[in-house]
């Protein structure tokens, strides 16, 4: 069931559906200016960017690491119930699609509820899912363009969001010990965040003080991913935010370390799905 729109200064409710498990809305953020907010959900918060999140991002569990960690914030995001939250950056200019879900909801109707006190909430800022945001995608497109049972698919996807959510942080939470110091971890993301061109392997382990394979194998276990991945990850990331400045597709590719605009093309349309340029057409119309 839908609600009314509703507005803020800095957000804007563009759709919100209510089912008996779950909540899912729409919302624009615009801010010219910095960011700085905290909150605490009474129950889970996903929260995926349809558009390309600025590399200020950063967020904060104040409670758990105080008021000085900040981690960056990835696509998708999540917040255990009663977790305070603070999330700061540059101006802002996002669409994101966002499911709550109250734990007793999900208990009554036999869905698991995601782990709430995992030990490394950092894990909770960047969740890597294909299948979670392939499903949040999906809602975004029946909300811009409903069909028939509309509401019964964005309630059926919701709860399949869910579940998959379950499934990936109780995969997290049984990682054994042996990853990297957060320091350590901290500096990779920093140095992966900082614009100036994907890192080398053993430039990386020197900011750690390891060896390279000290380094890769504590970085997969503590993230569950290769450092491989998330270099990748992060490449891309880098290359929508400069497609949604309108960069020339060449500077672009320049820019990323690739010897030939087709080169970048062809990793882009692999990793992503859609080309440069129909990246660049949903970008435009989504604003």
């Amino acid at each position: 069931m839908a609600r009314a729109s509703q507005e803020s200064a800095f957000a804007r409710i563009e759709a919100d559906l209510d089912f008996p498990a779950a909540r899912v809305r729409m919302i624009r953020y615009r801010q010219s200016g910095p960011v700085d907010i905290i909150g605490a959900p009474s129950g889970y918060r996903l929260e995926l960017g349809l558009l390309p999140r600025p590399q200020s991002g950063q967020a904060g569990f104040p409670d758990r690491w105080g008021a000085t960690r900040f981690e960056p914030i990835g696509e998708m995001f999540l917040v255990p119930p009663g977790e305070a939250i603070r999330a700061r950056g540059e101006a802002i200019d996002q669409l994101a699609i966002i499911c709550e879900f109250e734990p007793e909801a999900l208990a009554h109707r036999g869905v698991p509820c995601p782990p709430a006190s995992s030990a490394d909430l950092g894990r909770h800022l960047d969740i890597a899912s294909p299948a979670i945001k392939a499903s949040l995608r999906r809602i975004h497109d029946e909300i811009r363009n409903p069909g028939f049972a509309s509401d019964a698919l964005c309630e059926l996807l919701a709860m399949q969001v869910a579940l998959d959510l379950a499934r990936h942080c109780r995969a997290d939470d049984s990682i054994p010990a042996g990853g990297l110091a957060p320091w350590r971890l901290r500096r990779i993301d920093t140095r992966l965040a900082d614009g100036s061109g994907p890192p080398s392997l053993d430039e990386l382990a020197r900011l750690c003080g390891l060896s390279v394979r000290q380094m890769t194998r504590g970085y997969r276990v503590s993230r569950t991913r290769s450092i491989g991945d998330d270099i990748a990850r992060q490449q891309i990331a880098r290359a929508r935010t400069l497609l949604a400045e309108s960069m020339p597709v060449k500077q672009v590719a320049h820019a990323l370390g690739f010897a030939a605009p087709a080169n970048f093309t062809a990793a882009f349309t692999r990793a992503t799905g859609e080309t440069p340029r129909q990246y660049r057409q949903r970008i435009a119309a989504e604003r």
